[in-house]
Parts: structure tokens; sequence; C-alpha cells
């Protein structure tokens, strides 16, 4: 989706060039400091004819004062920091910019198996061909996109890897699992394939998320000799 890409880069460089900025107000603060606190430290000591606190020593002593607050601390603070502000923006902040591609959440899954690719050909594919509607969780981050685990009526499956094309389809590629009884009629073990899904525009809720999304699977070609299966699929949220 680019519109989702450009929306994180722009963000990221502005949180970038505020963390930089930050820092170097931050490291030049620390310096000064710690070079109050290495003098402070050297005059108490002097004060107190401290065998310890030789000349040979109290450059090392400012050296490291100056090392950890001038370098160090502003450093690691400024990393916490960009770490969280990106996490917020790859996480949260773009569903406020962009509802209508937010896709996050629990959703009914129906397939219709509606072709079988056997030694003659593609066959129209009747006998129980649709499945009852499965649950599955979408995973959705700004910029990746993970469906875990999902259980249906006799076969689980879950994304290998998805994201948005040029054209704002949804491509999924997944793996499928089918269980025992389904092998006994002619299924593979497993198979791998992939869903092309278009939000339905037209059936948007009232904060605009998508409701509906539509499309087809393909699974890809494999030597078990078993046919492999295209069809229809429908996702409406729950």
């Amino acid at each position: 989706m680019k519109e989702l890409k450009e929306y994180y880069k722009k963000r990221a460089d502005i949180v970038l060039i505020c963390c930089l900025a930050f820092w170097f107000i931050l490291a030049i603060s620390y310096y000064f400091f710690s070079t109050t606190i290495s003098d402070w430290i050297i005059s108490e000591a002097n004060n107190q004819n401290n065998i310890w606190i030789q000349q040979d020593n109290l450059s090392l002593i400012q050296f490291t004062a100056n090392f950890f607050l001038g370098l160090i601390a502003p450093t690691t603070l400024v990393s916490i920091i960009y770490k969280f502000f990106l996490k917020y923006i790859d996480e949260k902040g773009w569903k406020k910019k962009f509802p209508q591609y937010n896709i996050s959440g629990e959703w009914l899954d129906t397939t219709t198996y509606t072709k079988a690719l056997t030694n003659t050909g593609w066959n129209e594919f009747y006998p129980n061909n649709k499945n009852i509607p499965s649950t599955i969780i979408i995973k959705q981050t700004c910029r990746t996109i993970h469906i875990p685990p999902s259980h249906g009526k006799n076969f689980t499956w879950h994304s290998l890897s998805a994201n948005w094309d040029e054209y704002n389809n949804l491509i999924i590629l997944y793996e499928v699992e089918y269980f025992s009884d389904l092998q006994n009629k002619g299924y593979p073990e497993s198979r791998i394939g992939f869903e092309k899904m278009q939000i339905d525009t037209s059936n948007q809720s009232a904060h605009n998320y998508p409701q509906r999304m539509a499309g087809k699977f393909w699974h890809c070609i494999s030597d078990d000799q078993k046919p492999i299966y295209m069809g229809d699929v429908v996702y409406e949220r729950n």
C-alpha cells in the first residue's frame, strides 16, 4: 500500500530529525553538567588530600564523566524515545490517518472450492465445495500483515507472508494443512497457495473500517500427484 509506506517513511524521518536535535541539546547540556561534576570531585579530593587522585588521574576522571554523561546517557535516552515513537507510528498512529486500510481484527473466512486441476486439466468442483465459515485473526501494523494459525472444520492454515500490492489488493501467501477426513477423499496433506483479496469499499463501517473483503485463491503446483484447487474467498468482519 503506497500511502502506508509513504506515511511511515515521512513520520519516521520527522521523528529521526527531532530525536537528533534533542540528542544534540542533551549532549551539550550533559557535557557542561559532567564538567561541573568532575571539577567538584577533583576539588573535594584535593581538599581532603586524597593521595589516589594525582595529576595523572585527573584527565581520566574528566574523560570518564564526560564520556558517560555527554555521550552514553543522551544516546541511550534518545534511542528509547526514537523506538517508542516508531512503535507507536507502526502499530497505532497510522490507523487514525488511514482507517479505510485497517483490516486488523477478527473475521469470518468463507472459502469456496470451484475448480480442481487434475491430469485432465481444470475441472469444476461440485461436491461439498463450500466450507463452513471459520474465524481468523488478522494482525496488522503499518508495515506488516500476519495471520496466525486459524482452524476450520477440517483444516488449519496460516499466512507465510502478506502485503498490499500496487493496486491495493491484499496478497496472502499461505500454507493449509488438511485433516485426515479430507485426505481420505483425495485432498493432499498440505498445500502452499496464495489469495488475492480486495476491500469492498461499498461496505465500510461508521468509522470507515473495512467490513468485507472478497477475492480468489490458487494452490501452487506440487509433485505429489494430487489435485490442486482454486476458488473464491470472502472475509466478513466478525
